[in-house]
């Protein structure tokens, strides 16, 4: 149970273990890569920042990600660069991961086919998952995306919660495969490009 502290002025060399010594973004993408969070870890991300490139997290979880300090909601983004049916945040075979307050976008035009915000990939099974007040959109396609892969597979219990979801080249939460127990509410969509 470590919680990790990250801020635009942090460095991969630090512990990342308080506020004084936070990590880089950088940090916490190659942690992921790895599979370097344990059951139980928390990434706090300093608001008022921006925080570039994509974080794909495999296997992993229970896991809480949000913010901390004052200010806007820390931006991560993919600033456009991301490749086809990519995201900023994307999880494979993940259970229990919350997700709060943070701003996710890839700032790329519709029809691109890049998922801009948070795609939940379902090759074997994605559990638990919930997004609360986060302002998430400028995707290609969706801005949360259920699955992705094996159509046999199962993405069960997510919440999407309290987000604004925003420029959308398809649905602002839309779904492959098989899903069950996914609730959207209290959420504002607008310039969705087929629905909500």
């Amino acid at each position: 149970l470590t919680t990790y502290y990250v801020s635009p002025t942090g460095s991969a060399s630090n512990a990342g273990t308080s506020e004084a010594l936070p990590w880089n973004w950088t940090k916490v993408q190659t942690q992921a890569l790895v599979n370097g969070f344990f059951s139980g870890d928390t990434i706090l991300i300093q608001r008022g920042g921006t925080y570039t490139g994509r974080a794909y997290f495999e296997e992993q979880g229970p896991l809480t990600i949000g913010a901390y300090g004052s200010g806007a909601r820390p931006i991560i983004t993919g600033a456009g660069a991301l490749s086809a049916f990519q995201a900023v945040l994307g999880f494979d075979s993940c259970d229990r991961v919350d997700i709060a307050d943070l701003t996710v976008r890839n700032e790329i035009q519709a029809n691109t086919y890049a998922v801009a915000s948070v795609h939940i990939l379902n090759q074997y099974k994605v559990r638990r998952i919930t997004i609360r007040r986060c302002d998430l959109g400028y995707a290609g396609l969706e801005a949360v995306f259920l699955g992705y892969g094996s159509a046999w597979a199962t993405n069960e219990g997510a919440l999407v919660e309290g987000c604004t979801i925003s420029y959308c080249g398809d649905n602002g939460v839309g779904g492959y495969g098989y899903l069950r127990d996914i609730v959207v509410r209290r959420c504002a969509f607008s310039y969705i490009g087929r629905g909500t």
